[in-house]
């Protein structure tokens, strides 16, 4: 797959949980915190963040939406999803149309859980399926990188594949 280099990659990479280039404009990560926050709007610049948190709010998460929403005025949606699977089918398609709305118009999108592994690798797996940027191999390939999935986001993964929408 061809990504395009980014200068500091290598710097986030180190200092990012899981953090990621996927395909286009799109970035994946595990739940930055303040400061990666921060330094992540300083470095890369994204327009538009995605939160995939399980029923419950941090102060990490409370910061984050209101750095993205009122100090820098960027979006920010957050989707409550477990990290275990099987997802919300109708709620995966949202999130999944919102990603697909920032690759098509080239606007750099973080998309995160706690982790950056199960329901952040599950979103963008189908994501990727869906549009035909990896196949199931690939998209496997890629994941262990940053760790496999929980086994209902693989089948849910697996399924996007064979096409259930």
């Amino acid at each position: 797959m061809n990504s395009p280099y980014h200068p500091l990659k290598w710097v986030m990479a180190r200092f990012w949980r899981n953090f990621g280039h996927e395909y286009g404009p799109v970035y994946r990560s595990g739940q930055m915190g303040p400061v990666r926050l921060v330094l992540t709007y300083v470095l890369l610049r994204p327009g538009f963040m995605i939160a995939l948190n399980q029923n419950h709010s941090s102060y990490k998460e409370r910061f984050e939406a209101w750095f993205m929403r009122k100090t820098i005025g960027r979006s920010y949606d957050e989707y409550n999803l477990s990290a275990d699977g099987p997802p919300d089918k109708v709620l995966v398609n949202q999130i999944v149309m919102n990603i697909e709305t920032c690759s098509e118009f080239n606007f750099k999108c973080i998309v995160h859980c706690a982790g950056g592994r199960d329901r952040t690798g599950g979103v963008l797996g189908m994501w990727l399926m869906r549009h035909n940027h990896l196949s199931l191999k690939e998209w496997l390939e890629q994941s262990a990188i940053h760790r496999i999935p929980a086994q209902g986001w693989i089948e849910a993964v697996i399924g996007e594949c064979i096409g259930w929408s």
